[in-house]
């Protein structure tokens, strides 16, 4: 077991990092670098978001506990991308100094941010192997897998939670899809659409840019819909979560339903992914690198886990029975 002294320290500068800052966190590495060179294995892992995160920081905390068992600490940086998207090429190249200084034996990433900004354009093409959790549906985009890299692609829970809503509500006929317009969520359309057609529901998306945009597609749905799917918040502009809370206990009619932990706030039922499954995954495959397994030995996975959730107060207000098993909120 390494002493304390010894540890590779965890790297979570707060906000988005200036140059000087990631140069500090490169000299750190190396340190910790040069102090480990002769002790255990080196896992460096980086998170997408900012610690607070909820399903972030479970994954973050699921790669510590399961490395744990085998006496490592990973060396974790966070690219801070949901509250600093333009900070983000700035962020990559820096956690990318920090690897290369570093030099550790795998890297594990989570999110998009990662693999669009770091992974793509600094270690896709090795030779440190990688293994990466939270691409949405597919992985063709970024060219993955291949000799260096793999990963655990995940598909939120979207048709199980439509049946779960038709359960209780069935009539539903007319789905509003609420999201941001982002680039992501346009490319989902491809994925969700299927899905849709497949539990026969008509389908209206409403890809909104601002908070404002977001309250008046929220109305216009509540009184024209059956049903709304509330996929992210992420990438809306000006969003303030206390008038988004009282906007919907005002004009809430239908159930809204998510397939994302962390919008249950907003939301009457869900079913969402187990936030600590892909972090569980990436750190034993990382153990499996780290005992002679190569990453173009391991085939993609995706994920399987998934709960139900439900919003208590949403639910009461349109008497929608939520299942027994529900982790409600709040």
């Amino acid at each position: 077991m390494l002493t304390k002294r010894h540890r590779i320290p965890a790297i979570a500068p707060p906000g988005a990092c200036t140059r000087r800052q990631w140069l500090g966190l490169a000299v750190a590495a190396a340190a910790g670098a040069n102090a480990c060179a002769h002790k255990k294995p080196r896992v460096v892992y980086v998170n997408s978001y900012h610690r607070g995160y909820a399903p972030g920081d479970a994954v973050a905390q699921a790669v510590r506990e399961r490395l744990a068992t085998a006496g490592l600490e990973p060396q974790t940086l966070y690219l801070d991308g949901a509250r600093h998207p333009a900070a983000l090429p700035q962020a990559a190249q820096g956690a990318n100094a920090v690897i290369r200084i570093s030099r550790p034996d795998v890297v594990l990433v989570s999110g998009e941010f990662a693999m669009r900004h770091l992974v793509v354009p600094f270690l896709r093409a090795g030779p440190i192997p990688v293994l990466f959790s939270g691409v949405e549906w597919t992985a063709d985009p970024y060219e993955v897998p291949n000799k260096y890299v793999t990963g655990m692609v995940e598909a939120p829970p979207v048709e199980e939670t439509i049946a779960l809503v038709k359960m209780r509500a069935p009539g539903i006929r007319n789905l509003f899809v609420l999201s941001a317009d982002t680039p992501l969520e346009r490319r989902n359309h491809r994925f969700l659409d299927p899905v849709y057609w497949k539990s026969g529901l008509s389908t209206t998306y409403g890809l909104v840019s601002d908070f404002e945009h977001w309250k008046r597609a929220f109305l216009w749905a509540n009184r024209n819909t059956d049903v709304v799917f509330f996929v992210t918040n992420t990438g809306i502009r000006h969003w303030d979560e206390e008038a988004a809370v009282e906007h919907i206990r005002e004009h809430i009619r239908v159930p809204v339903f998510c397939c994302n932990a962390s919008m249950i706030r907003y939301c009457v039922a869900g079913r969402v992914n187990v936030d600590r499954e892909p972090g569980e995954w990436m750190a034993g495959q990382a153990l499996r690198i780290l005992a002679g397994t190569k990453p173009e030995e391991i085939p993609l996975a995706r994920n399987k886990q998934s709960r139900v959730v439900g919003n208590s107060e949403f639910a009461a207000r349109l008497r929608f029975p939520l299942p027994p098993d529900a982790v409600l909120y709040p």
